[in-house]
C-alpha cells in the first residue's frame, strides 16, 4: 500500500516495558530463521493462515500460540484498530542489516506495515527514500514499502520491532492522516490495561473467496501504475494499451464473472497483453520508487495467471515474465571490487563510489544475492559461498542483473537511465568471480591485497564482536556463530581454534581468487595495496580511475575517513595484538601471501 510519505510515526505509543516482558516469556522454540534467511534476522510468527506455524501471507489469518500467550501485544492490536494480515516479532543482531530492498510483489499493493520497536537503541537505523530514523521503544510507525528501505543495527545487543501487516480501517487511516498533518499532538500512551487484555477486540483477514480481480481492481492497480510512473515519451502509448486491455476485462468479466468458464477467455486477453508490452521498453520506463515499471505491471496484473490455471483445471502455466533487454544493455563494464573479508574493501569502496558517473546499490549485496532461490548457500547443501559460470543460467542471470540494477543510484541518490557502470563490492563475491564474470562478462576485478597479519587480527575482531554474523543457524557447526564468508571446507574445522579458522578462511578465499583472477583476460584485472591507498589517496584513485575508465572530479583530503564497519581504531600495529595467535597459524598462510603478493605486482599498474 502506497504512503505519499516515506515514514509516519503515529500518534499513539505503548510500554515497551510489558511488551519486552511478554516477549521474553516466550519460549526458545517460538523464534526461527527468516523466511528468506537474512544472516542475523529472527521471528516469531504471532498471525498467520489459520495460526499455524507457516510463513504464509494468504487464507483464514488467526493469531497463534505465541500471540495467544501475549494479551498487551494483542491490545497493542487491538488499540491501533485495524484488520490484521500477517504478524511478527522481527529480532535483528548486533552488526546485522536489513539490505535495501522495495517491496513489490502483489501482497504488498494491498497491505501497509506497522512497526512497534520494543527493544531497540539510537544506534539502529531506519531508512526509507532517503530519510533515517530511530524508531524509539513503543513508538508506532508507519512506512511507504514501495520506496526504498533498509535497517542496520550498529548497537551491540539485538534489536526487536513488533511487526504486523494491514489492509487498514478507518482508525488507522484516523492516526495516519493526524501524523501527516504534522499537528505536533503529544501520542496518547495506551498502556496496559487488565480489561482490554481479557477481551480484545480483534479483526484478522479472512480469505478472499473471488479467484480473480475484478475489472474495478484491475483498473485501480492500472491507475495506481498511472500514478507512479516517471515522464517517458512512451507513457501515453502504454496507458492507453493499458486501458483497452481493461475494457476487453470488463467484457469478459460481464459474460462469465469470476467462473471457472471464463478463464480461458481472460487468459487469452493477458496473452495478447504480453505480446503488445514486448514494443515497449519496460526496462527504461520506471516508477517514481526508480524500479522497472514492466516489473510492477507482472506482479499487479500477470500474477492473476496462476488462479486463472487452477480455476480452468488446467496445467500450470510457466509465470508470465516481462523480458528486459539484455544484460549488456544496462550495465556497461561493471566493476567488483574483491579481496579476502577484513581487508579494507569498504573504505576503497565507499571512495570510488565518489566518482562521477558510476552507480552502487549503497552497500554490500549480501541479501540482493542471496535471496534469490538457488543463491543461498542453504539452497546448495551448506557446501559455501562458491559460484561458477555453471550457475549462471540464463533465468537466474536475468534475476540478479535486475536485481542490481533495480537498486543503483550514483552519488547524488539518482538512478540509473540506460546503460551505467556500476560498482560492487561484496567479500563472498571473491569465490563467485567466474558467476560474476560469466553474467557480465566485460566486468573488471580490481583485487584489494592487505598485508595478511593485519588482516587476519581485523578477522578475529570481527568474529569476536559477533557483529559480522553470516549464518546464525549454520547446520551442523558446534563452534561460535559462524561469521564472514563460508568456504569451501568449512565442515573440516568443526573444533578447531578461531585462529585457524579465520586462517583458512583467508587461504582458502585468497587461493581461489587468485586461481579465478589468473583465468580472466589481463585487461579484466587490476590491483591496488590498501596502505598505498591509506599512504595516498588521491594519487592512488587518480591512478586506479585512469585505468578503470572512471571520470573523478573531487579532492580527496591527506587521510581517509575510518570505515564504518572499522571496530576498533585503525593503527599500523595493532595486528599485534594477535601476534602470538597469527604466528601459531603463519604456515597456512606463508605460501599464499607470497602468491599475493606476486599477484599485486603483477595486476597493478
Amino acid at each position: 500500500m502506497y504512503l505519499t510519505e516515506p515514514l509516519l510515526r503515529l500518534p499513539i505509543r505503548f510500554d515497551a516495558d510489558a511488551l519486552k516482558a511478554e516477549m521474553d516469556a516466550l519460549p526458545p522454540r517460538a523464534w526461527v530463521a527468516h523466511p528468506n534467511r537474512l544472516p542475523g534476522n529472527e521471528a516469531v510468527r504471532l498471525v498467520t493462515p489459520d495460526g499455524a506455524a507457516s510463513e504464509g501471507t494468504e487464507g483464514n489469518m488467526a493469531p497463534t500460540e505465541f500471540l495467544r500467550a501475549s494479551p498487551y501485544m494483542m491490545q497493542v492490536m487491538a488499540e491501533i484498530g485495524a484488520v490484521w494480515g500477517r504478524g511478527r516479532l522481527m529480532r535483528l543482531a548486533p552488526g546485522a542489516t536489513v539490505p535495501p530492498h522495495i517491496d513489490t510483489n502483489f501482497y504488498w499493493r494491498k497491505h501497509l506495515r506497522i512497526h512497534v520497536p520494543i527493544v531497540t537503541s539510537p544506534q539502529v537505523a531506519f531508512t526509507c527514500n532517503g530519510r533515517t530514523v530511530n524508531m524509539a521503544a513503543g513508538e508506532c510507525w508507519a512506512f511507504d514499502t514501495f520506496s526504498v528501505h533498509q535497517v542496520r543495527n550498529d548497537w551491540d545487543q539485538q534489536r526487536t520491532h513488533l511487526v504486523i501487516d494491514t489492509v487498514g480501517s478507518d482508525g488507522l487511516w484516523d492516526l495516519i492522516a493526524r501524523a501527516r498533518r504534522g499537528e505536533n499532538e503529544a501520542p496518547r500512551l495506551a498502556a496496559p490495561d487488565k480489561a482490554k487484555m481479557a477481551a480484545p477486540r480483534l479483526a484478522f483477514e479472512q480469505a478472499d473467496p473471488v479467484a480473480m480481480m475484478s475489472p474495478w481492481e484491475l483498473r485501480h492497480h492500472v491507475g495506481f501504475i498511472e500514478t507512479l510512473a516517471q515522464p517517458d515519451p512512451e507513457l501515453p502509448a502504454l496507458l492507453a494499451l493499458l486501458d483497452r486491455f481493461v475494457w476487453g476485462w470488463t467484457g469478459a468479466w460481464s459474460a462469465y464473472g469470476p467462473q471457472a468458464s471464463g478463464s480461458g477467455e481472460y487468459n487469452r486477453l493477458l496473452s495478447h497483453l504480453e505480446g503488445e508490452l514486448r514494443r515497449f521498453p519496460l526496462d527504461r520506463m520506471r516508477l517514481r520508487n526508480t524500479q522497472a515499471l514492466g516489473r510492477h505491471l507482472a506482479e499487479l496484473i500477470f500474477n492473476i495467471r496462476e488462479k486463472l490455471d487452477r480455476l480452468g483445471q488446467g496445467q500450470p502455466a510457466a509465470p508470465a515474465r516481462i523480458q528486459p533487454k539484455r544484460i549488456q544493455d544496462h550495465f556497461k563494464r561493471p566493476l567488483f571490487i574483491v579481496s579476502s573479508p577484513r581487508s579494507g574493501s569498504t573504505l576503497l569502496f565507499l571512495t570510488l563510489a565518489k566518482a562521477a558517473g558510476v552507480h552502487t546499490v549503497g552497500g554490500e549485496s549480501h541479501g540482493l544475492i542471496e535471496m534469490i532461490p538457488g543463491l543461498h548457500p542453504r539452497d546448495r547443501s551448506w557446501s559455501s559461498n562458491r559460484l561458477t559460470a555453471e550457475d549462471a543460467t540464463p533465468e537466474l542471470s536475468e534475476e540478479l542483473a535486475s536485481r542490481f540494477y533495480s537498486g543503483l543510484h550514483d552519488r547524488d541518490g539518482k538512478p540509473p537511465a540506460g546503460a551505467v557502470t556500476m560498482i560492487e563490492k561484496t567479500p563472498k563475491n571473491s569465490l563467485r568471480v567466474p558467476f560474476m564474470h560469466a553474467i557480465f562478462p566485460d566486468a573488471r576485478f580490481l583485487y584489494l591485497y592487505r598485508d595478511p597479519r593485519q588482516t587476519l587480527s581485523s578477522m578475529l575482531e570481527a568474529w569476536g564482536t559477533g557483529k559480522f554474523l553470516t549464518y546464525p543457524n549454520l547446520p551442523q557447526w558446534p563452534g561460535p556463530v559462524w561469521s564472514l564468508l563460508l568456504v569451501p571446507g568449512w565442515k573440516e574445522l568443526r573444533g578447531k581454534p578461531l585462529a585457524e579458522i579465520v586462517a583458512r578462511q583467508w587461504a582458502e578465499t585468497t587461493s581461489i581468487l587468485l586461481d579465478d583472477l589468473e583465468a580472466l583476460p589481463r585487461e579484466q584485472v587490476c590491483a591496488v595495496a590498501y596502505d598505498t591507498l591509506l599512504a595516498a589517496p588521491q594519487e592512488t584513485i587518480e591512478s586506479l580511475c585512469r585505468q578503470l575508465d572512471l571520470d573523478w572530479d573531487l579532492e580527496l583530503g591527506a587521510t581517509l575517513p575510518i570505515s564504518p564497519t572499522t571496530v576498533s581504531a585503525p593503527h599500523p600495529d595493532k595486528w599485534r595484538r594477535h601476534e602470538a595467535e597469527i604466528e601459531r597459524v603463519w604456515p597456512i598462510i606463508e605460501p599464499v601471501e607470497a602468491r599475493a603478493r606476486a599477484a599485486l605486482a603483477r595486476f597493478s599498474v
